[in-house]
């Protein structure tokens, strides 16, 4: 997700996503928010940040978003890097669930929104393969 946000500019924020809902822009603050969110219901920091959806609305993005995301979204994959984000329960969403099932719904929207960011940017999308597979099971 890093390496498709890297090659965005501003200007591409208006352009639609495979996401009826979300522009580019809109897709951008979304995949912002999630990583925020999953990045508390992996610490188990249940409050504001797992207590709702997380929005999708580019004017919210700030200038720094170029920066501060891949930082969100490295901040995810260590807090998911630990084994204890994978055990107990935990919320997203504002529903409370199984941390292993979190987890999954988390690199499942990355997955998706990837390929969402891809396809609205004209970008190529890798997945890893694992990530695909565990991505396709979890909804089948």
């Amino acid at each position: 997700m890093s390496s498709l946000l890297e090659r965005l500019t501003a200007d591409q924020f208006t352009q639609p996503t495979p996401c009826p809902a979300y522009t580019l822009g809109d897709l951008i603050d979304h995949v912002s928010g999630l990583s925020q969110a999953f990045t508390a219901a992996a610490t188990k920091d249940v409050g504001s940040a797992t207590s709702q959806d997380p929005s999708g609305d580019a004017s919210r993005l700030g200038d720094d978003w170029r920066t501060r995301i891949p930082k969100q979204l490295a901040a995810l994959a260590d807090a998911w890097r630990n084994p204890n984000a994978w055990e107990g329960m935990t919320q997203a969403g504002g529903i409370d669930l199984p941390a292993a099932i979190a987890g999954k719904i988390a690199l499942n929207e990355l997955v998706i929104h990837g390929w969402d960011v891809a396809r609205a940017s004209q970008q190529p999308f890798a997945c890893d393969p694992r990530a695909l597979q565990t991505s396709m099971e979890l909804y089948p």
